[in-house]
């Protein structure tokens, strides 16, 4: 008998389960056939026939018109309830409540068959009811949450414990997965909350609110007992590091991070995604192997001064510097203002500074920070330095956090007369805490440093102007974007003409697309003069069309 029709069978004669003699020699067959094809008991071969019926329906099984229909006496209630508790534990069941204000009184309640049933059934091949066993130590983790987010709703904070570490015992193969699930020091909520933090690290998360995960797996009195062991000394998960405050020497339990012994493990499996999408949303990562290398001119002044500053980032000088820091109870870190005009190569320099010296960029986005729900845009601040900070604590290189174009979140606070006035001024002061308290190396640029707020002044050991190439440096650059030109040419537009090295680099663009389009000279001085005052005078035409 195929195991639709016996559940088809099984459905339209329930009447029969319960009686003690059943002369309907077709409905034994049929319920044997369900109780081997799932290898289950009666019971549970009754729940997954019932359901499977009311899925295929498109609709779900309501237990208390189940309870009420089958006519029988509380003792077999019970059993129903214990069967259906064992099946979602395997994630054969799953619990459908339709409202959150609904009583948890388990008569109330909908189930609904759970994938592994479902593709068993529909297919006729119950190989899709064993575990997949797999070595890919992300799917165990993520099929793992994704079956306790099914079912977190339905047990009680003690079956959700239990059912969460039994979902892991066939793969226990896993070094990782036995490791965890055989600490003795630590209980089987300490168990979840490492299985837990461990499937979000894979995925590129580092930052986590203790509070959040301990609150999955118990109910709020339970959690704040546990809080208040973290707080007293009496939490394993602490005491052993296999969780570690990300702001060292101060319990914070809304600001953890997996322990270095426990990332290390996961780190030798070769799967973490440390730089890929963790902070997508508020932070452009750039590597040092994607940066191209350039030459940069700057005027003879500056360069002395730049020069000390790349020397100062170089890995042994910086490694020295930092020393002789933490040695006078000072902040380890170097935190910088680059202003000046547009296009005179401060971001640049930056990227070339982080190539030289193999860094990483962490370049925040200043739009994406700024949030208009209330206090999201002060958590997105307080995230990127939490972020920051982790991987500073995993990097070989101490990478480079570069706020571009921080005027739009540095300029002068102001007297609040509005919600956007107490926002501003609330990140600022955020920004100015995180900055105090700052270990690394913190870059920010501007064009417009008259609008940068006094305070952040402390906050940053070196300000330096990045000027208007004068001639000689805007020959220089001319001369390395324009070989093919005569140097007398090339003498003459650079005294002619105030240009920065981004709007030469614009000319070069155009000359280029001349020449692909058109196979137009990129030597011909009357184009390259054109481009230059296009460039230079551009503004000045603007005003003109539209005066009056």
């Amino acid at each position: 008998m195929q195991i639709i029709e016996a559940i088809e069978h099984v459905c339209n004669n329930t009447s029969l389960f319960f009686q003690k003699t059943k002369k309907d020699p077709l409905f034994n067959e049929a319920i044997k056939a369900i109780i081997d094809f799932y290898n289950v008991d009666h019971y549970s071969a009754l729940i997954i026939a019932l359901t499977i019926k009311e899925y295929l329906y498109g609709k779900t099984l309501k237990l208390e018109k189940l309870f009420k229909s089958l006519e029988i006496g509380l003792p077999e209630i019970l059993k129903l309830k214990s069967c259906i508790t064992d099946l979602q534990k395997k994630g054969w069941i799953i619990k459908v409540r339709r409202s959150y204000f609904k009583s948890v009184n388990s008569e109330s309640e909908e189930i609904s068959p759970g994938n592994p049933i479902i593709d068993s059934t529909t297919k006729n091949d119950n190989s899709y009811l064993l575990p997949k066993y797999t070595d890919d130590l992300l799917m165990i983790l993520l099929n793992a949450n994704i079956f306790i987010n099914g079912v977190i709703d339905t047990f009680t904070e003690e079956d959700l414990i239990d059912c969460y570490l039994s979902f892991f015992q066939p793969y226990r193969h896993h070094f990782y997965i036995n490791e965890i699930l055989t600490y003795k020091v630590l209980d089987d909520v300490e168990k979840c909350i490492i299985l837990w933090m461990s499937s979000e690290v894979i995925r590129g998360r580092n930052s986590f609110d203790l509070n959040d995960i301990i609150n999955i797996f118990l109910g709020s009195g339970a959690a704040l007992k546990y809080k208040e062991r973290a707080y007293d000394g009496d939490s394993n998960l602490l005491n052993e590091k296999f969780i570690e405050c990300n702001k060292p020497g101060f319990i914070d339990l809304s600001d953890v991070r997996l322990g270095d012994k426990m990332y290390e493990k996961i780190d030798k499996l070769g799967i973490l995604k440390k730089n890929k999408g963790i902070a997508s949303k508020l932070m452009l990562i750039i590597k040092p192997e994607q940066i191209v290398e350039k030459k940069l001119y700057f005027n003879e002044n500056s360069e002395k001064e730049l020069h000390k500053i790349s020397q100062m980032l170089e890995l042994e000088n910086y490694q020295k510097v930092m020393e002789r820091f933490e040695a006078c109870k000072m902040q380890k870190a170097i935190t910088m203002m680059f202003y000046g005009e547009p296009g005179v190569g401060k971001t640049e320099f930056v990227k070339q500074i982080a190539k030289q010296t193999n860094r990483e960029i962490f370049q925040i986005d200043i739009s994406t920070i700024k949030n208009m729900w209330v206090g999201e845009s002060e958590k997105n601040i307080n995230l990127v330095f939490k972020q920051y900070l982790y991987f500073l604590n995993h990097s070989k290189t101490v990478p480079i956090l570069l706020f571009n174009e921080a005027d739009a979140l540095l300029n002068v606070r102001v007297n609040i007369s509005s919600a956007v006035d107490q926002m501003m001024n609330s990140m600022q002061n955020i920004l100015l805490q995180n900055l105090e308290d700052f270990n690394g190396i913190f870059i920010a640029t501007t064009n417009l440093i008259d609008n940068i707020d006094g305070a952040f002044d402390r906050r940053l050991i070196y300000k330096h102007r990045f000027e208007l190439p004068d001639a000689s440096t805007k020959e220089k650059i001319l001369s390395e974007q324009f070989p093919e030109i005569d140097q007398a040419f090339i003498s003459k537009i650079s005294k002619k003409y105030d240009l920065t090295g981004g709007q030469i680099q614009n000319i070069k663009k155009k000359l280029t697309t001349d020449y692909i389009l058109f196979k137009a000279e990129t030597k011909a001085f009357e184009n390259i003069e054109k481009y230059i005052q296009d460039e230079v005078f551009f503004r000045e035409e603007q005003k003109q069309k539209i005066g009056f």
